[in-house]
């Protein structure tokens, strides 16, 4: 329903008097305006109430309880009888979870009401949560297909689970049935199911398990006594990088490493996979840049040109974009022709160790940060610098980008938040007690972790610390990568280990 002036001042105009006159029963009731027998009621009407009085004083204490009940309900109505159900859902849309669930109890009615599908739909869209869209289309083409009403047999067998059309199990709690029993979404499952999970996240409420893998002798143990220094994942797979110049595949739902790839002569510093391009592209500390194919398992391609520590590496649109302890980044193509250098811009500037680097495809904004204190802004295209911020009083060791907002952390220990187009500084994070090592941020929170052996989650509008992760040796956490659902870190003693959030949570479309 649109919000239109005039319509709402005629609504304040309504909810006004129908204030007015309930304080004027009530004042009434507490003798405060009088008596009423002698300002508002004929002699006929007096006369009634001296009957109703004296047949009050003769009854019993639970006969004048069901006399006061009854009263009650004269006197106060339901204001979902006198409004058409848009405005009423709109109501109720104002109250919190809580309150709504307390209201299903006041009478059948109410509890109707309030499980409208668009009432929770509202009220999901209103806190900026999004829906998987790969699972909510695969559901609405699920729904497209039964054309015709269920049988009640039909209803029975879909009372445990269903197969979507792209092999999504759905489970028939995330549905509720039209008049003519077509299943549509329970938004008000979804929202609960949601608002749950942030929960989860205030108050620190998790389970933590470790990827092993397994051993010769049949148990289970880390995969490298070495440093593990970065980790990415999706849905399926875990992708981590280590001293020990492997990069390990590993199942993201039993934990279990599936197998290892071998190509760099050093350390593998930094990683990124993308499965539906076939592709991983990682940094080493023997200066190289190597691109994988995913499907076969191998190297593709050597990009060379970093004299030092390549640290950072990103693949987004046709460019990979590195860092470098050699004081710069570098712009590459990613299918160059055959007669073309790949290497399209070596970005100087820097003073030091570039540490970092993000870039954002819809601004076409490189930013990268270093350990001379600062964060530099780059344009893709031509590769010049676009913006020096001066964000720390030390060095920077890592940061995130997503086209409005730049989060840096440093070894002065502090997360500072920034404006990334005015390098405005908009909040600074403190709690760490050492450098601060890898993080990521999105609209609802930032995720830290550092030398000190926390993993830290803050409010990101707020900055409110919700709560401080530890891992069992208090190792250093040198990467980490998080969602909506749990955080994936690794750590210097070699350790990979996952908090889950969502454990116990339906997360389907989400």
């Amino acid at each position: 329903m649109p919000d239109d002036p005039k319509t709402n001042c005629n609504k304040h105009q309504i909810l006004n008097e129908l204030a007015g006159k309930a304080c004027e029963q009530n004042d009434l009731l507490n003798g405060k305006s009088g008596c009423p027998r002698t300002c508002s009621f004929s002699p006929l009407e007096s006369k009634k109430l001296d009957t109703i009085q004296l047949t009050l004083s003769e009854l019993p204490r639970e006969g004048i309880l069901f006399v006061y009940h009854y009263i009650q309900t004269l006197l106060f109505k339901d204001f979902t009888e006198f409004f058409p159900e848009e405005i009423i859902l709109r109501i109720f849309s104002c109250l919190s979870q809580y309150d709504l669930c307390r209201c299903k109890s006041m009478s059948r009615r109410w509890k109707r009401l309030l499980e409208d599908p668009a009432l929770w739909k509202t009220l999901f869209q209103r806190k900026d949560w999004h829906l998987n869209p790969k699972v909510a289309q695969e559901f609405q083409e699920w729904t497209r297909t039964k054309n015709h009403p269920f049988s009640e047999e039909d209803f029975i067998r879909i009372d445990q689970h269903f197969l979507g059309p792209h092999g999504t199990i759905f489970h028939d709690q995330q549905c509720v049935y039209d008049s003519q029993n077509h299943p549509l979404l329970n938004w008000s499952h979804i929202y609960k199911e949601r608002a749950r999970l942030e929960s989860n996240w205030r108050h620190g409420n998790f389970v933590l398990c470790e990827l092993q893998a397994p051993t010769r002798l049949g148990r289970f143990s880390r995969n490298s006594t070495d440093s593990v220094y970065c980790v990415q994942y999706d849905d399926d797979f875990v992708v981590s990088g280590s001293k020990d110049r492997m990069i390990s595949v590993w199942d993201i739902h039993a934990g279990a490493l599936l197998y290892s790839l071998h190509g760099h002569l050093g350390s593998v510093l930094c990683l990124q996979f993308d499965r539906e391009r076939d592709l991983v592209v990682s940094g080493s500390s023997d200066t190289s840049i190597l691109v994988w194919s995913w499907q076969r398992r191998c190297p593709i391609k050597y990009l060379t040109g970093h004299t030092d520590n390549v640290l950072g590496v990103i693949v987004a649109g046709k460019y990979i974009i590195s860092c470098s302890r050699d004081h710069t980044a570098r712009v590459w193509k990613l299918d160059p022709s055959p007669e073309e250098n790949p290497c399209v811009h070596v970005l100087r500037g820097h003073l030091a160790s570039v540490n970092s680097v993000q870039y954002n495809e819809a601004t076409g904004v490189i930013v990268t940060a270093s350990g001379d204190r600062t964060l530099r802004m780059w344009d893709i295209h031509s590769g010049q610098c676009l913006k020096v911020i001066h964000a720390h009083q030390r060095g920077i060791a890592c940061s995130q980008y997503n086209g409005q907002y730049i989060v840096s952390g440093s070894s002065d220990t502090t997360v500072r938040i920034f404006e990334a187009e005015s390098g405005k500084l908009l909040r600074i994070l403190q709690g760490h007690e050492d450098l601060i090592r890898t993080l990521q941020f999105d609209d609802e929170k930032v995720v830290s972790g550092g030398y000190d052996g926390t993993i830290r989650v803050w409010n990101f509008e707020t900055g409110e610390l919700y709560c401080v992760l530890h891992n069992d040796r208090r190792s250093r956490v040198f990467g980490l990568q998080c969602d909506h659902r749990r955080i994936i870190a690794c750590t210097h003693n070699s350790e990979i280990f996952v908090w889950r959030f969502d454990y116990g949570i339906d997360c389907t479309f989400f």
